[in-house]
């Protein structure tokens, strides 16, 4: 792709293989390839609420909005899709290492729905060839 910014994971049509399968990847997947090879191409869903999400040069920090009894998992995701943390509170944090090149959060509930917070990109990060 070129020229474009945006790109759909999540698609909630019953006919879309939003997950992939056998040998084709799914949209995440696809989402984590673009950016680890240095495309920056966002995406926002509306799957869960977040009251706020804050980023610094240090840390990416997501404020989730609790729903009736729903649980939540948020897994912190960088360079080629490779989960760096998992957090089951309504403020997961991530304190960067220093050896990443972007961070994005993924926020599931209980139910299966989910909000993909947009990528922060370090001041490690390289420009590769696309």
């Amino acid at each position: 792709m070129k020229g474009d910014r945006l790109i759909e994971i999540f698609n909630g049509h019953p006919t879309v293989h939003n997950f992939g399968g056998g040998d084709w990847p799914g949209m995440e997947e696809v989402w984590d390839g673009l950016l680890s090879s240095g495309k920056r191409i966002f995406y926002a869903s509306s799957g869960v609420s977040l009251a706020d999400v804050t980023v610094s040069a240090t840390t990416m920090e997501v404020r989730i909005a609790q729903k009736g009894d729903f649980k939540y998992t948020t897994q912190f995701i960088g360079q080629d899709g490779k989960v760096l943390a998992t957090d089951r509170t309504l403020t997961p944090r991530y304190t960067l290492k220093g050896n990443e090149t972007y961070v994005r959060a993924k926020v599931t509930d209980s139910g299966g729905a989910a909000a993909w917070v947009q990528p922060a990109f370090t001041t490690r990060f390289v420009t590769r060839a696309q």
